[in-house]
């Protein structure tokens, strides 16, 4: 059963309230049977060229439908410490020439919920994707328990009210590298006031010391190599409103970090029956960072991940099946969520996972 933590108040979310935000868009839409029995991997997708962002693939045309986010600031994103909206997203919300545009301009295409393919990341934009991606992550975990909440406190015993998953966890971040996470968890920790095990973190992805040869290389070289290079990394962290908290168990999380092979170890394969897969049922919103190194590692596990996750569970944990969202039941939620995959290339492997595993 997922609960939200009662030591923090969570700005709440009328759950009967219509509105036209991407978050409550994805989640009310109803996909019919005759979609799921007809679906079949795509060969067409969507495509335009940004000219900010560069060349965008989606499975869905709405995705260049932007929200204008900026100046107004969504509803669900009010959710979010007033510092982080005044200082962060939105300095002045007549003028936000203190956001990197590249952030502005995939934030604005995230909030639409569809699935993208980024084929231009590079070293120098990578930051300001991450930012981008992390602020939608954040967005979407606090606006999940907001609308959780809301539901429990304004109309608890209506049977129309069934807003769960199988569990808690809502968000995955895949990407190569220890020092990627360092960079997200950076990006984290400046939109929340507390971060418990701050310490047991830097113990375990402390930054090893770069070599004489790392510094003869290309830059973007350098920085894809930068600090600890470690490919076998999992991280679960559990969000509030004010604070975040580290090395939670995979159960108790709302954002996972790690690495495919990090995942492989704990999932298992779609063949393997001793693996544990059952906290990836609920996944939500998927960010596959830098898929062009992923390939060079072991893309495998990077399929692996996707095919084990949003499966019914062997062995669910507390779930109130009177409050499921009908879709989970039904074993279609991978209709519902969201996947987003950044490289800086595209090749066969990386549009094949695309067109099997975007929906």
């Amino acid at each position: 059963n997922e609960e939200v933590d009662e030591g923090e108040d969570v700005t709440l979310i009328d759950a009967n309230t219509q509105t036209t935000t991407g978050f409550f868009k994805q989640y009310n839409h109803q996909v019919d049977q005759s979609f799921v029995t007809k679906w079949e991997p795509s060969k067409l997708t969507f495509k335009i060229q940004n000219p900010i962002l560069g060349t965008i693939q989606s499975s869905n045309e709405t995705v260049f439908k932007p929200y204008s986010l900026f100046p107004t600031i969504e509803p669900h994103l009010k959710t979010l410490p007033v510092e982080y909206l005044q200082e962060t997203l939105v300095p002045n919300t007549k003028d936000t020439n203190g956001v990197p545009e590249i952030t502005k301009s995939f934030l604005d295409i995230l909030e639409n919920y569809n699935d993208i393919l980024l084929c231009n990341q590079t070293y120098e934009t990578t930051n300001c994707l991450r930012k981008a991606a992390m602020i939608h992550s954040l967005s979407h975990a606090l606006t999940r328990q907001s609308h959780l909440r809301s539901s429990k406190e304004t109309n608890p015993d209506s049977p129309n009210m069934k807003l769960q998953g199988f569990s808690k966890p809502s968000v995955l971040i895949l990407c190569p590298f220890r020092h990627n996470v360092v960079q997200y968890l950076n990006i984290l920790m400046n939109l929340t006031k507390k971060t418990s095990h701050i310490r047991k973190f830097e113990l375990e992805f402390a930054p090893e010391g770069d070599s004489m040869e790392l510094k003869t290389k290309p830059i973007d070289h350098q920085y894809l190599f930068q600090g600890n290079v470690d490919d076998c990394f999992r991280l679960g962290i559990s969000v509030q409103q004010n604070s975040i908290k580290l090395f939670e168990d995979f159960y108790n999380s709302d954002i996972i970090i790690a690495s495919p092979l990090g995942l492989r170890l704990v999932v298992g394969s779609a063949i393997s029956k001793k693996g544990q897969f059952d906290f990836l049922s609920s996944i939500e919103v998927v960010i596959i960072d830098q898929a062009h190194v992923l390939y060079m590692q072991n893309f495998d596990h990077v399929v692996n991940t996707l095919k084990m996750m949003n499966k019914i569970p062997k062995h669910p944990r507390n779930t109130d099946f009177s409050r499921l969202r009908p879709y989970f039941l039904e074993n279609w939620s991978r209709f519902y969520r969201q996947t987003v995959i950044l490289s800086e290339f595209i090749n066969p492997e990386i549009q094949s996972l695309f067109n099997h595993y975007c929906y």
